[in-house]
Parts: structure tokens; C-alpha cells; sequence
């Protein structure tokens, strides 16, 4: 999952409280739910997938989200 489409979806989780494992992935899915496809095909979400092949090539497959912030 592209790191932008992570960040939103965490976004919105943050804003409850989790009470047990059940309980997140209810929250998860009603999340995921709530962003929608005109979010997830946003130009600025699918012209990462690129950046981030540059970016895991550039480090060798080491840790890139650092790139994205």
C-alpha cells in the first residue's frame, strides 16, 4: 500500500480508541471504507508507487519512508 494512502488511513484510526484487537480491524475497515477511490487515484497517491521503486533501488531495499514525509 503506497505510504500517502497508509498516512490518511492512519489518520483517521488515531481518532478512536482501540479497545481490543476486534475492535481495530471493525475500525479498519469503516476507515478504509470512508477514503474512498477518488482519494486512492489521486495523482499525488499514484505518483509515488514510482518514487518509492527509486527510492527501495537507491538504499538497496532499505527503509525509505523517511523520503515521503
Amino acid at each position: 500500500m503506497n505510504y500517502s494512502i497508509c498516512r490518511t488511513l492512519e489518520q483517521l484510526v488515531y481518532r478512536r480508541r482501540i479497545r481490543d484487537f476486534e475492535y481495530l480491524k471493525e475500525v479498519l475497515q469503516t476507515c478504509w471504507e470512508q477514503i474512498g477511490q477518488d482519494v486512492i487515484y489521486r495523482p499525488r497517491y499514484t505518483s509515488t508507487v514510482s518514487q518509492m521503486i527509486v527510492g527501495l533501488v537507491a538504499t538497496g531495499g532499505g527503509h525509505i519512508e523517511h523520503r515521503f514525509d
